[in-house]
């Protein structure tokens, strides 16, 4: 593989990171664009973290794993707590439902900032190789 080659996965690789960490807020306003954006970039990232598996970096693979479906999991779960709401006080409901976000959100910075570390020391190899 060309050199450069692996400093553009790198660089792809922290494009598709940010672009994920801005689609995924659980209060962005979801509309056709940004459910691509998040499929494009999920999909990616999936991708990238098979690749790491298979380059042995178990750790690495695991948080960009993690990082990528994170989002999409959480959708389906919030379709599905607003889906079953019937019989709950709404006062209370609207207090379970932001225990449920912040809990994302504390998983998703997480996530995204141990994918960012290992994107970064991606790119800081691949400039070190190349030179």
């Amino acid at each position: 593989m060309f050199l450069y080659q692996n400093i553009l996965i790198a660089a792809a690789s922290l494009i598709a990171l940010y672009a994920l960490s801005i689609v995924s807020a659980p209060l962005y306003p979801h509309d056709l664009l940004s459910y691509f954006i998040l499929g494009a970039s999920s999909i990616y990232l999936f991708i990238r973290g098979i690749i790491l598996n298979k380059q042995k970096k178990r750790v690495s693979s695991m948080f960009v794993l993690g990082s990528s479906l994170i989002a999409i999991v959480f959708l389906f779960e919030y379709q599905y707590i607003l889906a079953n709401n019937q019989g709950i006080d709404p006062a209370v409901f609207k207090q379970n439902l932001n225990h449920a976000i912040v809990v994302y959100n504390a998983f998703r910075f997480f996530f995204l900032a141990m994918c960012a570390a290992v994107f970064i020391k991606e790119l800081y190899e691949a400039i070190r190789d190349f030179a």
